[in-house]
């Protein structure tokens, strides 16, 4: 009995891929236009601590925060 089933050749990964992936066609531009010009300077939001647990952090070996 033999089971080798000859010399067939066989299919490569990327040749199953080929058969098996979808074509979508080409991609959709997500290019938009100039926006309006910005006039206001965004500034730096002071930080705000209300109560709470202490902030640890093996970082500061000083003590500091």
């Amino acid at each position: 009995m033999c089971f080798g089933g000859g010399k067939k050749k066989t299919k490569t990964a990327d040749e199953f891929y080929q058969e098996m992936k979808k074509d979508y066609g080409p991609l959709p531009s997500t290019q938009v236009g100039e926006g309006p010009e910005r006039d206001q300077q965004l500034t730096d939001v002071p930080k705000v601590r209300k109560g709470g647990m202490q902030v640890r952090s093996l970082l500061r070996m000083n003590g500091g925060s």
